[in-house]
């Protein structure tokens, strides 16, 4: 279903940010020209430049700018009604594919609560039912798809489709109508491409005459778009008032040495850039400065299982515990033990008297 498609490239009217500039990020650009070979050369023939990320990028960031450097990451830029005119006209010259521009979708099919059979759909000529065996919520922020579920016994204020108890067969929810990213990240068409990859590996997975498993692909939908949701969210969680869970806290302080480190070491700049164009995952930043490395101690002042217990050289949460045999003598004569790294306090064993138990160790920072 579409929402008045123009001739060519011309915006549409309700897409947001549809007058902006657009970009798909490395993993994006991967998917499609994938699913349609030769794709990114048609909108260059049109204008839209080709760049590799590191070279082309100009990077201002609070600890300075990283130094132009290739990264063999080509990115592409363009206008989203550029790219949806060459999209459609790849899909449209699909044999098995039919479009049916302007009527509007009204309302579900369905046979009871846990079967979805297709649409209702309203255009210039009236009311209309379409059946189908997969009914494909793409329809982006503005989706009905919660009233509709709520309508079928099926609660959903919010879009965590994947949490619900229940799901029907014949339904499913991709890109923007699940997952809403903030234009600022540039990431929303991106992730929608390998959710697409995702049902078509689903589809390609299923017995002859099987229907596919929505909930099943809600649930790894989800799975796949979480990293990247806490990476776009936690700067916004930061703001939240009372202050954040330390979570949140522990999140954002990595982000900020992530950030400051960037503009000063070549490797973190990389790592990072894979990082936000969904190229690697979180261990790509395994070897990079911005990940805190453990205190090595002087030559000659390593420390053994006792020393360990007061080094200067260790955390004290890192710090071995002493055998049961000393923690015992420790109480007996009297000795101070600390409840944790967390602790604010600290108890003595009174002699003669059996220990208490010790208190669960409290939250980092807590």
């Amino acid at each position: 279903m579409s929402s008045g498609l123009a001739a060519g490239a011309a915006a549409r009217s309700g897409v947001p940010q549809g007058h902006h500039v657009h970009g798909l990020l490395a993993l994006g650009a991967e998917v499609l020209e994938g699913y349609f070979p030769g794709l990114r050369a048609e909108p260059e023939q049109a204008g839209a430049p080709v760049w590799d990320w590191g070279e082309g990028l100009c990077a201002v960031l609070p600890e300075g700018t990283p130094a132009p450097m290739p990264m063999g990451m080509p990115i592409q830029t363009f206008s989203r009604p550029l790219l949806e005119h060459v999209l459609r006209g790849r899909v449209t010259g699909l044999e098995a594919v039919t479009l049916r521009d302007g009527p509007a979708v009204t309302g579900l099919l369905t046979a009871g609560p846990g079967r979805v059979t297709g649409v209702r759909v309203k255009g210039s000529d009236g009311e209309d039912e379409i059946v189908a065996d997969l009914v494909v919520d793409a329809w982006g922020r503005s989706s009905h798809l919660p009233q509709w579920l709520g309508s079928l016994g099926l609660p959903s204020r919010k879009t965590a489709y994947h949490r619900l108890p229940r799901w029907p067969h014949g339904l499913i929810a991709l890109g923007d109508s699940v997952c809403t990213f903030s234009p600022a990240y540039g990431q929303g068409m991106t992730i929608a491409a390998p959710e697409g990859r995702l049902l078509e590996q689903m589809l390609r997975s299923r017995r002859n005459g099987t229907p596919l498993d929505g909930q099943g692909f809600q649930k790894g939908l989800a799975r796949l778009t979480a990293f990247s949701w806490l990476m776009a969210t936690i700067p916004d969680r930061a703001w939240k008032r009372p202050g954040p869970a330390w979570p949140v806290k522990a999140g954002n302080w990595f982000m900020d040495r992530l950030i400051d480190t960037v503009p000063h070491d070549p490797r973190t700049y990389t790592a990072f850039s894979q990082l936000f164009h969904m190229t690697a995952g979180p261990l790509a930043l395994a070897d990079t400065p911005a990940l805190p490395r453990p205190h090595r101690p002087p030559p000659g002042r390593e420390h053994s299982v006792d020393q360990g217990l007061t080094s200067p050289w260790v955390p004290a949460r890192h710090r071995p515990r002493p055998p049961a045999a000393r923690r015992q003598q420790f109480r007996r004569s009297g000795s101070r033990c600390s409840r944790g790294a967390g602790s604010r306090g600290r108890r003595r064993a009174s002699p003669g008297t059996a220990p208490s138990p010790p208190r669960p160790r409290g939250r980092p920072g807590g």
